[in-house]
């Protein structure tokens, strides 16, 4: 996984020392970022602007702390964080929640004596699988009537069930 973020000039003008990449879970359909075998002992490659940096990270939610040092952080221009995994052939790499839905990730930004110098927010859009059959028959009686179609599919995973108090469910289906 990487992500790209520009930092203010605070935390350039007082130098970062660490970065902590928090990925909040998501607060209704329980999905969540992990390592391929959601374990801690799945060693984590970290790097900044494509330079390996020492870094820890727990589960539950995922958080990664990652040292600035040897990389360096640059105002003004793109800077770059890549989180992976290695040695977990085939599945390398952070695994993505499987439901669909805007996941929040801050990024947090501390000095040497772990004083917060700024955060910043961002989300991450995981869209829903593809449907695995899709069929749709018309059912033609009469020239000049009105047709009905039967429409029917299946997914590869289960869609979430609908709250009539929550705005955000995205598993209707609209026809």
């Amino acid at each position: 996984m990487e992500f790209k973020f520009r930092p203010s000039s605070n935390s350039i003008s007082t130098p970062a020392a660490k970065i902590k990449v928090y990925f909040h879970d998501h607060p209704w359909n329980g999905g969540k970022f992990t390592t391929p075998n959601n374990n801690v002992a799945d060693p984590l490659v970290c790097k900044l602007n494509r330079k390996r940096v020492d870094c820890t990270y727990t589960l539950n939610p995922m958080i990664v702390t990652m040292n600035v040092d040897p990389a360096g952080l640059s105002t003004g221009t793109d800077n770059f964080i890549t989180l992976d995994t290695e040695f977990i052939a085939p599945d390398n790499g952070i695994k993505h929640p499987s439901q669909a839905g805007n996941y929040m990730t801050t990024l947090y930004f501390y000095d040497s004596s772990l004083t917060e110098l700024e955060k910043t927010t961002f989300t991450h859009q995981i869209k829903a699988s593809k449907l695995r059959n899709l069929v749709i028959r018309s059912t033609v009686h009469d020239i000049g009537v009105e047709n009905m179609f039967k429409i029917w599919f299946e997914t590869f995973s289960s869609l979430t069930v609908n709250s009539n108090n929550h705005g955000t469910l995205y598993s209707r289906i609209f026809i």
